[in-house]
């Protein structure tokens, strides 16, 4: 792994553990809940670098190939995770969440419907067809709707700074933020 997406994931992590183990007291017991938050984490931002021009990638020593692809492979390992804990019931996020309502069905769906585009680019990017510039066009409608899944999963919890377990902000509100950011250098550069 390149140092800048182990040190991308070891932030992540550490962020998680300390504001969900340590600031929320979740149970030790849950690790593997905080683990998947840091992996989904690490990959949504993935992504998001692959969006930015090349000239920004290029100053952390990465390519949009190597975020990209990278983003892929942790949303997989994401979903993986996340299956499991869904197979087993036991855990944190399934017991928040046992009303399956159209909000959780929404969050499902914007996951899987971003997951499945980001296919397109990925074998692209896989194959070096010469289709890729537009299949990054194609990725950049997968991390819009990516977007919603955070959206949808951690809107309700972002109001309350108060609330926010040692007044560090939910990591979907994070995500979010950082999507726009991500957004707003891959406009710019287009003015540019």
């Amino acid at each position: 792994m390149r140092p800048a997406l182990l040190t991308l994931f070891l932030f992540c992590y550490t962020y998680s553990i300390l504001r969900y183990h340590i600031g929320a007291e979740i149970p030790l017991q849950e690790w593997i809940f905080i683990l998947n938050k840091s992996i989904a984490w690490t990959g949504f931002t993935c992504i998001g670098l692959s969006l930015l021009p090349v000239t920004l990638i290029e100053r952390i020593r990465l390519t949009k190939r190597i975020t990209g692809i990278y983003g892929f492979v942790f949303g997989c390992i994401h979903i993986s995770i996340s299956f499991y804990l869904l197979y087993d019931g036991n855990h944190l996020i399934w017991s928040k969440l046992e009303t399956k309502d159209f909000m959780f069905y929404s969050f499902i769906v914007s996951g899987a419907l971003s997951f499945l585009i980001y296919l397109f680019p990925l074998v692209a990017t896989l194959k070096d067809l010469p289709s890729i510039s537009k299949m990054f066009g194609i990725a950049k409608v997968g991390y819009l709707i990516n977007i919603l899944h955070p959206l949808l999963l951690g809107y309700s919890g972002w109001g309350s700074i108060s609330k926010w377990p040692l007044f560090l902000p939910p990591i979907t509100l994070l995500a979010v933020l950082s999507a726009i950011v991500f957004f707003g250098f891959n406009l710019n550069s287009k003015k540019s």
